[in-house]
Formats: structure tokens, sequence, C-alpha cells
């Protein structure tokens, strides 16, 4: 039995130290599978409600975005990481999508909204950081990923802005007076 336990122990603390290094982790090292595979699919388990399971994919979304520009600074972005990092955004940005959709059958229009532009906001932001390096010293191969990455991230802006107008409108129209139309027969 004591066998046991010191093998959970063992187990709980080294399985804790890679997963507080993997958090971490950017694309293309070695500990970022563990990061995306486990950690956040873990944590992913936490979110139960279709509010939080949208606001967790936001912090992914926001998670990439923060990922890509760290990328772009240290030069060490290329194709590869590129097209896993804009696969793993999409991604999150499609189920964040589905997740407002299913906040408005809910019928929680404010809550759709609010979330909507918090997806906006984080989208904006990142493009911005991105574009921010853009105009650095970078190698070709890190320039063109940088550049795809970023055209990659302004349409998804513009999808997450007519998600954020739409989700609005929706929750202005819920909770606008209700003004009875003139129903006199002439």
């Amino acid at each position: 039995m004591p066998f046991i336990l010191i093998a959970l122990f063992l187990a709980a603390f080294v399985g804790g130290g890679i997963s507080t290094a993997a958090s971490h982790s950017l694309p293309g090292e070695l500990l970022y599978v563990f990061k995306v595979g486990v950690n956040e699919r873990v944590t992913s388990l936490i979110a139960v409600t279709p509010m939080s399971k949208a606001q967790w994919h936001v912090e992914e979304v926001q998670a990439r975005l923060a990922e890509a520009a760290q990328l772009a600074a240290q030069g060490k972005l290329d194709s590869t990481t590129q097209a896993q990092l804009s696969a793993d955004f999409d991604q999150h940005a499609q189920k964040l999508s589905e997740q407002i959709n299913t906040l408005e059958i809910q019928g929680d229009f404010a809550g759709a909204a609010a979330v909507a532009a918090q997806f906006q906001n984080v989208v904006a932001q990142g493009a911005a950081q991105l574009d921010e390096h853009a105009s650095a010293q970078l190698s070709e191969d890190s320039h063109a990923a940088l550049s795809t990455l970023i055209e990659h991230i302004r349409t998804s802006l513009s999808i997450a802005s007519r998600l954020s107008v739409d989700a609005a409108t929706k929750a202005a129209a819920r909770t606008a007076p209700q003004v009875p139309g003139n129903t006199d027969k002439i």
C-alpha cells in the first residue's frame, strides 16, 4: 500500500511540474502539445454552461493571439506554426460562435452580445499586436508567415464584428419596449 501512495504522489508531482512548465510553452516547442492536449482540455471540462464555455473559447483565442505575437517578436513564427495557430484559432472561433448561438437560443441575448463584443475586442487587440511586429526585421519566412496570419486574423475580425453587431441588435430588440400598434379599424 505505501508503494502505491508513493507512486501516486510522485506521478502527481511530476505531472504537476510538467503541466506548469507546459503552460508557458509556445507552438513548435516540445511541451506545447501537452499544454493544448492536456492542460487546456482539463480546463475546458470546468466550463459547463454555454456562457462559461464561450468565455473559455475567448480566453483560448486570446492565448493563441498572444502566442503568435510572442513568436513574431522572437522571429520564430514560421509557416508551420502559423498554420497550427490559425487552425487552433479557427476551431475556438467556430466553437465560440456556436456558444453565442446557444446563448441566443436560450434567450440570453445580453450574454451573447457581451461575449461577442469581448471576442471582437480580443481579436482587434491581437491584430494590432501582430501589426506592430510586421515592420520588424524578420526573416523572409517569418515575415511571410506573419503577413498570412495577420490577413487571417483581419478576416476573423470582420466575422467577430458581425457576430457582435448581430448579437447586440438581438439584445436591443429583446429589451426594447413594445409599442402597441394602431389597431383602430377604419
